[in-house]
């Protein structure tokens, strides 16, 4: 009995290590703007007038418009709650992967 209480006491305690060591893989900035193709376009690229291409846009002024949606100084129905969404590290990735798409 004692054995198997120390067996079960080591693979429990093994278990939890390799648990604590595993992390998720970050998250591209292509994969986190696929959030935004459904009205900015594959890519960011889009020809309708009604949305804003996201390809080319200036890193900084991407990351910029998503905080001022997200604290409400740039009022929007969507954009707001969708921005605060986003760290500031995934903003970032993500003005990074459209600053370097072509139009």
């Amino acid at each position: 009995m004692l054995k198997l209480s120390l067996l079960t006491g080591g693979l429990l305690a093994a278990s939890s290590l390799v648990a604590t060591s595993v992390h998720a893989a970050e998250v591209s900035g292509e994969m986190l703007a696929q959030t935004c193709s459904g009205c900015h376009g594959t890519f960011g690229k889009i020809k309708n007038s009604a949305f804003m291409p996201l390809a080319g846009m200036n890193a900084n002024t991407f990351v910029n418009t998503m905080k001022e949606f997200a604290s409400g100084a740039r009022p929007s129905t969507l954009m707001s709650s969708l921005a605060k969404g986003f760290t500031d590290d995934e903003l970032k990735r993500m003005a990074d992967y459209f600053a370097a798409q072509k139009l």
